[in-house]
C-alpha cells in the first residue's frame, strides 16, 4: 500500500497515501484471486472492515488486521505496543527494557537475532528458533511458499492455526 514517507521516519508514524485508491483495487484483486475459496466468506469480511476503516497511520491499519487474523485462528495473546511502556535504551538495553516491562520470563527469538543479540547479555531464558513454512493446500496447482497469512486462512480455514504451530521449530 502507497504511504508517505520521511528520511529517518518512525514506523508509528507512518501514513497511509489515501490519494492514491489502493484499498478498493487490493480487496477486489483478493476477492477475485479467492473467489473460490473454501473459506473465504469470513476472512474478507474482516478484511473489508479493516480496509473500511481508512485509518490514517499505517500501525492503525496493521495492528487491527494482525488483532483480527489471530482471533481468526483461535490465537489469544496479550497485545501491548511498545510505545506504551515507556522503555528506554538502545538495540539490547531496550529490549531488555520492554522485555522486563511485561514480565517476560522467555523471549522466543528467531534465528536471525543470534548476529545481533547474545544470549549471555539477558537475564531471561533466550530460546531462539527458526519458522519452516509448512506446505497446505492450495487452490491453483502446486504449493507456492511465502504468499500471505491471508493466502493461508483463505485456503485451510480453521486448520490455519495448527499449520502455523506446526512451523514453529
Amino acid at each position: 500500500m502507497p504511504c508517505f514517507q520521511g528520511s529517518h521516519q518512525i514506523l508509528k508514524d507512518v501514513k497511509i497515501n489515501y490519494g492514491i485508491r489502493w484499498g478498493k483495487k487490493h480487496l477486489e484483486t483478493i476477492r477475485q484471486s479467492y473467489a473460490q475459496a473454501r473459506y473465504s466468506s469470513n476472512a474478507l469480511d474482516v478484511l473489508s472492515i479493516i480496509y473500511g476503516a481508512r485509518p490514517e497511520l499505517l500501525v492503525d491499519l496493521t495492528e487491527p488486521l494482525m488483532m483480527q487474523l489471530s482471533a481468526f485462528m483461535g490465537f489469544t495473546p496479550k497485545w501491548v505496543r511498545s510505545q506504551d511502556l515507556h522503555c528506554q535504551g538502545s538495540k539490547t538495553e531496550h529490549i531488555k527494557n520492554i522485555l522486563k516491562a511485561v514480565g517476560a520470563d522467555e523471549w522466543l527469538a528467531n534465528t536471525g537475532d543470534k548476529e545481533l543479540f547474545d544470549p549471555a547479555d539477558f537475564d531471561i531464558k533466550v530460546t531462539f528458533f527458526q519458522y519452516q513454512q509448512p506446505v497446505y493446500p492450495q487452490m491453483h496447482g502446486d504449493f507456492v511458499g511465502q504468499l500471505s497469512i491471508i493466502d493461508l486462512l483463505l485456503n485451510v480455514g480453521p486448520q490455519a492455526a495448527e499449520y502455523v504451530r506446526s512451523g514453529c521449530k
